[in-house]
């Protein structure tokens, strides 16, 4: 084989190991997110405004976790709102949090160590720990799988849905989802 050859064959080959150093450690990933302002007058849907429509609490910012398929990804919410958009992700979510959206579809989130005024879930297929009790809980995805310490009320509009906590007394269930449901562990 000629040296030019051997060169051209490992080409490949050293990309793709500069590419796997690249990674980070795994022990301590870097927090990937995207500040984004929301402003008060935006119509629902927007940046400013929330899926039932009102608009969000004068302007605001909150991190954006948009890296469909991160393994072991970490976000600090900074005593704000998060919102992870992923598809396919394994997000911790650190840091005192207020509110915590989560719109992507199969995405694991793990909110370590955090009392939440809301927790709201529009993905399907999503599977959630929070380490804290939670306010509100509104649920329109379908087969989301929610595990909290405690929570006060629960919203349920999409089908499969299983609410499970740990601790406290019963939640104040709405329940508009077939197959839903809500257990103390």
């Amino acid at each position: 084989m000629t040296p030019r050859r051997l060169a051209l064959l490992a080409l490949p080959a050293a990309l793709v190991l500069g590419l796997a150093a690249c990674g980070g450690d795994p022990a301590d990933p870097e927090t990937v997110t995207e500040t984004v302002t929301a402003d008060a007058d935006a119509p629902a849907g927007t940046d400013g405004g929330t899926a039932d429509g009102d608009a969000a609490d004068d302007a605001t910012e909150r991190q954006v976790f948009a890296e469909d398929g991160a393994r072991d990804a970490r976000v600090d919410c900074a005593g704000g709102t998060v919102e992870i958009s992923a598809d396919g992700a394994d997000v911790d979510v650190v840091g005192g949090c207020s509110t915590v959206l989560l719109t992507g579809h199969g995405t694991e989130v793990d909110v370590e160590s955090s009392d939440l005024a809301s927790l709201e879930i529009s993905g399907n297929d999503a599977r959630v720990d929070v380490d804290g009790h939670v306010e509100a809980l509104v649920v329109s995805g379908h087969g989301a799988r929610v595990d909290v310490e405690s929570v006060t009320t629960v919203q349920v509009s999409g089908n499969g849905v299983r609410v499970s906590y740990e601790s406290g007394d019963a939640p104040t269930v709405d329940d508009g989802g077939e197959g839903t449901s809500v257990v103390q562990d």
